[in-house]
Order: C-alpha cells, then structure tokens, then sequence
C-alpha cells in the first residue's frame, strides 16, 4: 500500500571527520532535497525545496522535535521529528530519525539517512516504514 507522504525534512547531523571541515553555520539557505527509497513499504517521496538555518528545518505545524543532540565540534547533529497530521485515511504520526552528512566544505551538498516509520492514530497499527537516502543541494 502506497500512502502519500506529507514530507517534512529534517536535517540530523553533519560531518566528514576525514574530507570534510564542517561547521553547522554552513548549513544555511535553499536546499533542493532529493530521496531514494533504500528499503521499506511507505513508497518515493517527491524531491522538494526547503529552507535551512544552521543546519536546521523550520517545522511544520503539528511537529515536534522529540531529540537534538550537537557533537561537541557542532558539526553533527542527531535529531528526531514526530508529525501529527490528519488524512484522508485518518489521523496519523510521522516518526522521521535520522543522520545527515555534509560532503563538501561549504556546505552546498548534504547527505542524510532517515528511517521513517507511519502509524495510525486511530488503531496504533503501523501503516508503513523505511529507510531513504537523501542528497541535499544548495540553490
């Protein structure tokens, strides 16, 4: 079953220890953010724009951050979104958990891997789940 996602991406941490000097600031401006389903039953989700502040997505109404944590260089971030929204098919929460790379020095490309999971409100079944490839690249 193929549900259209209301997508909301997230940016969830930075950093090439090896390649890469990267430093939160340089997340900032107009990303295009493209996905690839890795694995999973929820389906494609529709490349986007989206804006960034210090390597963090303004949420949309009905989303909470349930975790954020910087490493201590504030390159890498670890964060998690839940998202209530209301469907056709229903009430349902958005789990988004994820790890984002930055793959070059000024931070115009990105990498990130988010698992997302769906559930129904109403039934507390899992509707969907899985696993994408992101590549975020400033406009």
């Amino acid at each position: 079953m193929k549900y259209k996602l209301v997508f909301l991406l997230a940016l969830y941490s930075c950093g090439d220890y090896n390649s890469v000097d990267c430093d939160r600031d340089d997340w900032q401006g107009y990303y295009r953010a493209v996905g690839t389903v890795l694995d999973g039953n929820c389906g494609e989700i529709e490349p986007r724009i989206i804006y960034v502040n210090q390597g963090v997505e303004q949420l949309d109404a009905g989303c909470v951050e349930t975790y954020k944590n910087w490493s201590e260089d504030r390159c890498h971030l670890d964060r998690n979104l839940e998202c209530s929204v209301m469907t056709d098919a229903g009430s349902m929460t958005f789990t988004w958990r994820g790890h984002i790379s930055q793959k070059d020095d000024p931070g115009n490309r990105l990498q990130a891997i988010i698992s997302l999971s769906i559930v129904s409100n109403n039934t507390g079944n899992v509707l969907c789940s899985g696993t994408y490839n992101f590549n975020y690249y400033r406009l």
